[in-house]
């Protein structure tokens, strides 16, 4: 029992804390900000991911975390990565795909894929406003 428990303590002192740690505070200010970029009132990101709008205001003000499912509908709704939403980082699948190439080369497609999901929303906005 202590032998496992010594190998225990001896393994998470080697594991890099900043890998594993969820700092809600700080994720619940990501989020708050990347709504306001979106321009989406709480309502509307709670209704998305099928949540009431109190358990929302709790996790952008970073009273409560969100479980898994609800950091992905989220990063799906804010166009970012889980990473970004949880660490900071902004990695994206493409980041692994074109590793070894140029930076200017990542930047462009970067800028790219913004610009597609930039019309994406123009779009359907422009459906919205057909169907009403």
């Amino acid at each position: 029992m202590w032998k496992e428990v010594h190998l225990y303590l001896i393994i998470m002192r080697n594991v890099d804390k900043d890998r594993i740690y969820y700092d809600i505070i700080k994720s619940g200010q990501r989020l708050r900000k990347l709504r306001a970029e979106k321009g989406l009132t709480q309502e509307t990101a709670a209704s998305y991911i099928g949540m009431s709008i109190a358990g929302y205001k709790k996790i952008e003000y970073g009273n409560n975390g969100a479980r898994v499912d609800t950091l992905l509908m989220l990063a799906k709704l804010y166009g970012v990565s889980l990473d970004y939403i949880v660490y900071g980082r902004e990695e994206w699948l493409f980041d692994v795909i074109l590793e070894g190439q140029p930076e200017a080369v990542k930047k462009y497609i970067t800028a790219i894929i913004k610009s597609i999901l930039d019309n994406l929303d123009i779009l359907k906005d422009s459906v919205k406003e057909e169907n009403l």
